[in-house]
């Protein structure tokens, strides 16, 4: 998975269809968890995860 490539079409649709910051924030935590997770199609997050 590209991370650049990732980031830029988020905030394509996000001049499209805009979320809130907290589902932002979700956004870029999620994307964080899976880098570190070396990019697994499924994974787990608890909440102490990051």
């Amino acid at each position: 998975m590209n991370y650049i490539k990732e980031i830029n079409a988020f905030y394509d649709l996000m001049e499209l269809e805009p979320l809130s910051a907290s589902a932002v924030n979700l956004w870029h935590t999620l994307l964080h968890i899976n880098n570190k997770a070396r990019w697994m199609m499924e994974f787990t997050v608890n909440k102490y995860s990051s």
